[in-house]
């Protein structure tokens, strides 16, 4: 079998019980705005070569939050959701889930670094290696360790680092069985494993809440490269030019021109989603129901944005306004650099104040509270005409909005840039007294 004539059927699971000791509900924390378990469904998701992801859990509430992303649940047996319970009896009990699978891969959210890149490496190794039963991902390291007190090189000359003994650590992240291996229904890897070695960021493990503290120190610094790069480009972007390029590509990312500039300032940074809703009248009576406080349930959202987002909000409830001074307030300490609300908006001096960005139908001082409740945070909404996932791309600037799907934002982005290069030529050729027919012969129609 070649890599392109893909026969095997290759089935991903992501073991994920409720509870957790050392971090407490370790696979329902939350990393670079998202919950650990859904960035590893995620990562596996985005793998062209694997053809099912599974979700594998005992718990109701992780089920829930798998909620929008196109994976298949193997309901756990309780007793299969605890500490006692190994690797093997989980991969078993996988691999009788999908009897029809070639290669079943067990892949554990806690290695949040080991991302659709190295799994898809991985997958192609062992498919390129049919003598290879199954994959275990390892690491090869040399360390001046210690045994009982003494250095395990002895007390004369210290060696030097290259000299020491190498060892493979299991890495505990990624495992592969081929449906062939007699190990299959029993173990996570089988008799002839061929041994994965990844990158050391690849093998950060969060065991501890110092390790999600190192994650999440990693994350930011890999969104501040994009967040001062769209800082830098946003001011060479303009709608007008996201949409013709868009437009030439087959596509309409423009949203509703209702939605306007409310607190100046461009736009440009990645979708974080809120959705909210209208209460039914008998939810209304505020002395007789709690229901309105439902929409301090949006409040947790904010647990989500990270630097560089923008908060997208579609509101439901006609002529209510969402986000003002307290918001903005939350919204930059997170880390915002924009908001779009469907909808009204207020506070609107103390926000342009505060210099964030934000687009609305208008302003409005009537406020949500008491007619409204949040009805969900980070899934796929819809907000003037056009649909928002997390991560999705939003540019806005005075003359328009888009929301560019994520997929397809660096083709899009390529050929934004393309056309600010070619009508700063044009230009050019304009000041230069070049004539119409010279600058469309050389620079195409504009």
């Amino acid at each position: 079998m070649t890599l392109t004539d893909k026969k095997l059927k290759i089935v991903a699971f992501v073991p994920a019980k409720g509870e957790s000791s050392r971090v407490p509900s370790k696979n329902t924390r939350i990393l670079d705005g998202d919950l650990l378990f859904r960035r590893k469904l995620k990562q596996l998701l985005r793998c062209p070569l694997i053809d099912e992801v599974w979700l594998d859990t005992e718990s109701d509430e992780i089920i829930a939050l798998a909620e929008g992303l196109p994976v298949k649940v193997l309901k756990r047996d309780p007793t299969l959701a605890t500490n006692a319970t190994d690797g093997h009896e989980m991969f078993a009990n996988e691999c009788a889930a999908t009897p029809d699978a070639d290669i079943v891969i067990q892949a554990l959210c806690t290695a949040p670094f080991l991302d659709e890149v190295g799994i898809s490496r991985a997958i192609e190794e062992l498919l390129a290696h049919p003598e290879n039963d199954s994959l275990v991902a390892t690491r090869k390291v040399r360390q001046y360790s210690w045994d009982e007190g003494r250095p395990s090189y002895g007390t004369g000359r210290i060696p030097n680092s290259s000299d020491l003994k190498q060892i493979t650590l299991e890495c505990m992240s990624l495992y592969m069985v081929r449906r062939t291996s007699e190990a299959f229904n029993k173990r996570r890897f089988g008799t002839s494993p061929l041994l994965f070695e990844l990158a050391e960021i690849e093998d950060l493990d969060i065991n501890y809440e110092a390790d999600l503290e190192l994650a999440e120190t990693i994350c930011l610094g890999r969104r501040m490269r994009e967040f001062n790069y769209f800082r830098l480009i946003k001011h060479h972007l303009s709608s007008s030019i996201i949409s013709d390029v868009s437009k030439e590509m087959g596509y309409s990312f423009m949203l509703d021109p209702a939605l306007r500039e409310i607190s100046e300032g461009k736009i440009l940074g990645r979708v974080k989603t809120l959705r909210l809703g209208g209460l039914r009248a008998e939810e209304r009576n505020i002395h007789e129901s709690d229901a309105w406080k439902g929409i301090y349930k949006a409040l947790k959202s904010y647990s989500f944005v990270r630097t560089g987002d923008v908060i997208v909000v579609e509101n439901e409830v006609p002529g209510r306004a969402y986000f003002g001074d307290l918001n903005c307030h939350l919204a930059i300490r997170a880390g915002a650099v924009g908001v779009l609300v469907d909808g009204f908006t207020r506070d609107v001096s103390h926000v342009k104040a505060m210099g964030m960005p934000v687009y609305a139908r208008g302003a409005w001082s009537n406020d949500i509270k008491y007619e409204g409740t949040t009805l969900s945070y980070n899934l796929p909404i819809t907000v003037g005409g056009v649909s928002a996932s997390n991560d999705d791309v939003i540019f806005a600037d005075s003359e328009g909005v888009l929301i560019i799907p994520q997929d397809i934002w660096p083709q899009v982005l390529e050929r934004a840039l393309q056309a600010v290069s070619n009508e700063s030529g044009i230009r050019t050729k304009l000041i230069n007294g070049a004539a119409v027919a010279e600058i469309i012969d050389e620079h195409g129609f504009f």
